[in-house]
């Protein structure tokens, strides 16, 4: 496997990967071009969130959104890869933050379907939003696993670092924001 990041590559990598196969990981690029490529969607993505909100004259959250926005989209990388420095995987860091980054993207169309569902069958979409909670975390736990060639625990303690410091990057400022205006003038 060539290991680039053709479309094809990336594509059969997050199948490969999404299916539960360590092979996948070997077809996303291990370099910070490549990294920094996986990022773009998730930005752009952000930055058209953005624009849509000040458009509709929401002015205020889309400054909430143009700042969080960085927060959360790099809070994961910058965690782990702390992590794999402290657990002497930083050689094998690129590759696993690239092919995270990518295969995110693969379980967003089950978030759209049970949002979807969510609205013409309400009672079985929380079990299907939790599956596919189940399934992301497992995907995290995966790649975290075998992209950075952890034992179990160690895999844990990266995903569970992760998910709790995008929650208080991402949701902790949301969380505080009516407490810190009732306070801050």
């Amino acid at each position: 496997m060539s290991g680039n990041t053709e479309p094809e590559s990336v594509g059969r990598g997050m199948w490969l990967v999404m299916t539960g196969k360590p092979e996948g990981i070997a077809c996303f690029r291990g370099t910070a071009k490549a990294f920094f490529i996986s990022l773009t969607p998730m930005l752009g993505f952000s930055l058209m969130a953005v624009a849509l909100l000040w458009q509709n004259g929401q002015r205020r959250d889309a400054l909430e959104q143009l700042l969080s926005t960085p927060a959360g989209i790099l809070a994961g990388p910058v965690i782990s890869h702390f992590l794999s420095l402290r657990f002497d995987r930083e050689a094998r860091w690129a590759r696993y933050a690239t092919a995270l980054n990518w295969c995110q993207w693969g379980y967003l169309p089950l978030f759209v379907i049970v949002m979807g569902l969510w609205a013409g069958a309400p009672a079985i979409a929380p079990m299907l939003a939790l599956i596919v909670v189940v399934y992301a975390i497992w995907m995290q736990l995966f790649l975290a696993r075998h992209g950075l060639a952890l034992e179990w625990p160690r895999a844990i303690a990266v995903v569970a670092a992760v998910v709790v410091g995008n929650f208080v990057l991402v949701l902790g400022p949301n969380l505080l924001g009516p407490v810190l205006t009732r306070v801050v003038p």
